[in-house]
């Protein structure tokens, strides 16, 4: 149950950013008007010289994780510290692996978020990547993190891709696998056809 309660956070999350998409290509013309304004002030940005102004105009905070959170198998000096003082303002924290990126407008007084792609490394889910937190002595909830292999289950469960009755073949690591075992889609594949080589003839 706390697992499906964790993916519906989640998916709660993922339909946020789909709204926004949808908000930005209604709102692309006017919207991109005043990011190309928004570019040309901060052509020349001044120096952070209070953190608290970042921390306390933000709300959400989102973190990559390798090279940011931990390098190899160890956490880098001062993350603890930063993540509980986040926590303890209730800020929103989500993480996402290697090449997490986000795409964003801030458009007058108000801040969209219309982009979050998570790439590149399919092969932990939530709970594998949880297990690497928590061996750091990192306390993170399964809703808070975001790895390729999520994003590829919420997008089936957005499509309603269970009710087709057809079945996921997969072409990556355990992650997609586990995240599609917490919503019962049938899938095949993945490291059990990990030896399969492919012949290539004439025309392919």
């Amino acid at each position: 149950m706390r697992n499906l309660n964790c993916f519906a956070s989640s998916l709660l999350f993922m339909n946020m950013i789909l709204r926004s998409q949808a908000f930005f290509a209604r709102n692309r013309p006017s919207l991109m008007r005043r990011v190309h304004e928004s570019v040309k002030l901060a052509s020349k940005p001044a120096k952070l010289s209070e953190p608290s102004q970042l921390v306390d105009n933000s709300d959400v905070f989102i973190f990559d994780c390798d090279g940011v959170i931990w390098r190899g198998d160890s956490i880098i000096p001062g993350v603890p510290d930063v993540l509980e003082h986040l926590r303890k303002l209730n800020k929103k924290i989500f993480f996402g692996n290697s090449n997490f990126q986000t795409r964003s407008i801030i458009c007058s007084s108000y801040f969209i978020l219309f982009g979050v792609t998570v790439t590149n490394n399919s092969t932990k889910s939530r709970k594998g990547y949880k297990k690497k937190f928590t061996s750091l002595g990192l306390n993170v909830n399964d809703e808070e993190i975001f790895s390729s292999s999520f994003a590829a289950a919420a997008y089936l469960e957005q499509t309603n891709f269970l009710a087709t009755g057809k079945k996921v073949y997969i072409i990556g690591d355990v992650g997609i696998g586990e995240e599609l075992d917490l919503l019962n889609i049938p899938h095949f594949g993945g490291p059990a056809d990990s030896n399969k080589v492919i012949k290539l003839g004439p025309g392919l």
